[in-house]
């Protein structure tokens, strides 16, 4: 079996213009993940270097990340992302998000894949799927593979609801 090991420390998970921003969620996809934080904000990381592109030299590290793009999500009006999950493979990945004000909204990631955007100018048009139906905060969710369904769950009200958000 193999054995687990450090591969990197990122100080700055949402890049240096927002630094301290604190972290809710993390979830990871086939190359890379995305951290969610206060603020509406939604970081992701891809994989700079496969295992397989490593030298005969470099043997024993791991793959290596970059910070792709940042993006505050308007439809969470700047409050923290509660919930995240994502779904995909290699060259399509989908988030579900959930926010403390009741909100939840999916769309493809390549959508973010725009650079770090400036807090004055957060990412729009992104479908409601659930705007306050829950009594709390969106404590969990989860995106089905193979349908257009998204489950969530408010452990303030004690409800689970189930989203087709086609």
């Amino acid at each position: 079996d193999p054995v687990p090991y450090f591969i990197c420390h990122i100080q700055c998970p949402f890049g240096q213009r927002r630094a301290g921003l604190p972290t809710t969620e993390i979830r990871a996809f086939t190359h890379g993940f995305v951290v969610a934080g206060a603020d509406s904000c939604l970081s992701v990381w891809r994989m700079s270097r496969e295992e397989g592109d490593r030298d005969a030299d470099d043997m024993l590290s791991g793959p290596s990340y970059e910070h792709d793009c940042t993006a505050c999500l308007a439809l969470g009006a700047g409050s923290p992302v509660v919930a995240l999950d994502l779904v995909g493979g290699r060259d399509e990945v989908h988030a579900a998000v959930g926010f403390q004000n009741a909100h939840i909204t999916h769309f493809r990631l390549s959508l973010l894949r725009s650079g770090e955007v400036e807090p004055a100018a957060p990412v729009e048009d992104l479908p409601l799927v659930g705007g306050g139906a829950h009594a709390g905060p969106v404590s969990s969710l989860d995106m089905a593979v193979q349908r257009p369904i998204v489950v969530s769950a408010c452990s303030q009200d004690g409800t689970i609801r189930v989203w087709d958000y086609q």
